[in-house]
């Protein structure tokens, strides 16, 4: 394979994301947000190599992928919204393949305000590390947990749903 440091830049209007992989460590490190203003994410590149296939990411995916590297709440938006616009849409395999362990989830779990999901988010037979706690977002498509076996809570407060499959889903908090 590669030897050493590979290192791409990607600038977004004043946004700057740098991502820096060490071949040799198999370590990725991801520093993205305003200049002065920078979060750095810093995992193996295996885990984030599943995220590749959603390259470009959108606003509100680089808050949620900031949140769960941080522990913090990742807030879209403040309203409910009504249809997807740039900044708060989030497809829903994205947030999918990272409930699934992409990115190991610190804090209470994923905590997501005001986004519009596109698209069904998929998490059947999943074992999610922590809770899920949506507050004033809407899924266009239906949420499916089938079998997976949530360690935290689940919350849909104040959300619009098209749809919720839950059969054999274990909440344990």
């Amino acid at each position: 394979g590669e030897q050493g440091l590979e290192q791409t830049m990607r600038r977004n209007q004043a946004e700057v994301t740098t991502i820096v992989v060490d071949h040799d460590q198999g370590r990725l490190a991801m520093l993205h947000g305003l200049p002065g203003h920078l979060l750095a994410i810093d995992a193996l590149e295996s885990d984030l190599a599943a995220l590749a296939e959603f390259e470009p990411l959108r606003r509100a995916e680089l808050e949620i992928v900031r949140a769960v590297a941080s522990g913090d709440i990742a807030k879209v938006g403040l309203r409910r919204p009504e249809s997807g616009a740039a900044g708060i849409s989030v497809r829903g395999a994205f947030l999918a393949t990272v409930l699934r362990g992409t990115l190991p989830l610190k804090g209470r779990g994923l905590e997501l305000v005001g986004a519009f999901v596109e698209g069904r988010v998929d998490l059947g037979h999943a074992s999610i590390a922590g809770s899920l706690w949506f507050y004033r977002c809407t899924f266009d498509a239906p949420v499916l947990l089938d079998g997976a076996q949530v360690a935290g809570g689940v919350s849909f407060a104040g959300c619009h749903l098209s749809g919720l499959m839950a059969e054999g889903c274990t909440i344990e908090g």
